[in-house]
């Protein structure tokens, strides 16, 4: 929804596997006068924030939407940069206000910003002391983590998709792929091709709701 590609199109490709799901966490200025989350949207309500992101419609920028869509914060300034370290470092330098970011990116430079809630179901090992949206009395009624999934061309027969998904399954329950995956700041979880080609149907129907009502227009890739 954030991108005009017309060489892609979700429903178009036939869903094989979910790896992975990457939560995410809110973090301000490390000199931002907030305690809490709390404190924040109520500060953001009467004055205009701004939060970095490494780019458009990335999941950085979808992250803070669905945060300002369930806080009702209406006016924040969305300052995208070119990748995930300038966007954190202009929030460690003070240059933007907050930024929603990667679980392991924003716990690596907890002395640097506040971390003020984590967007997932539970605490994360990473951040145990940091509150979840809902512990902090924010409910998100959409999806609070993102994940990474693995699609095969349009047309792929089942039979293949479910002996790939049958391998990526058994990778999966290896500690070694299991590690590599954590390593990276996701969580492991297989999710079948059932199942995964409902999450794209429900997930893509509720960006589409998300991206109207912010009135992003696309943009041709």
């Amino acid at each position: 929804h954030f991108f005009n590609n017309k060489n892609f199109h979700p429903e178009g490709h036939v869903p094989v596997a979910v790896i992975s799901f990457v939560p995410f966490a809110l973090a301000v200025r490390k000199n931002l006068e907030v305690k809490n989350l709390k404190e924040f949207i109520a500060l953001a309500k009467n004055k205009q924030m701004t939060f970095s992101t490494w780019g458009v419609g990335t999941t950085g920028h979808a992250a803070t939407m669905l945060f300002m869509r369930a806080s009702g914060v209406q006016d924040m300034l969305h300052v995208p940069y070119t990748g995930s370290a300038p966007a954190i470092q202009a929030l460690m330098a003070g240059q933007v206000d907050a930024m929603m970011g990667a679980i392991p990116l924003i716990s690596s430079a907890r002395g640097q910003l506040k971390p003020l809630a984590v967007m997932s179901k539970s605490r994360s090992p990473a951040l145990k002391d940091i509150p979840t949206f809902e512990e902090s009395g924010l409910v998100i009624n959409e999806t609070k983590e993102f994940w990474v999934g693995i699609v095969a061309p349009p047309g792929t027969p089942d039979d293949v998709v479910n002996a790939i998904a049958a391998e990526i399954q058994r990778a999966m329950a290896t500690p070694a792929v299991k590690a590599r995956i954590e390593e990276l700041g996701a969580i492991p979880q297989f999710v079948g091709p059932t199942e995964f080609r409902q999450v794209i149907k429900k997930e893509f129907a509720q960006w589409a709701q998300i991206t109207r009502d912010a009135g992003l227009k696309q943009q041709d890739v």
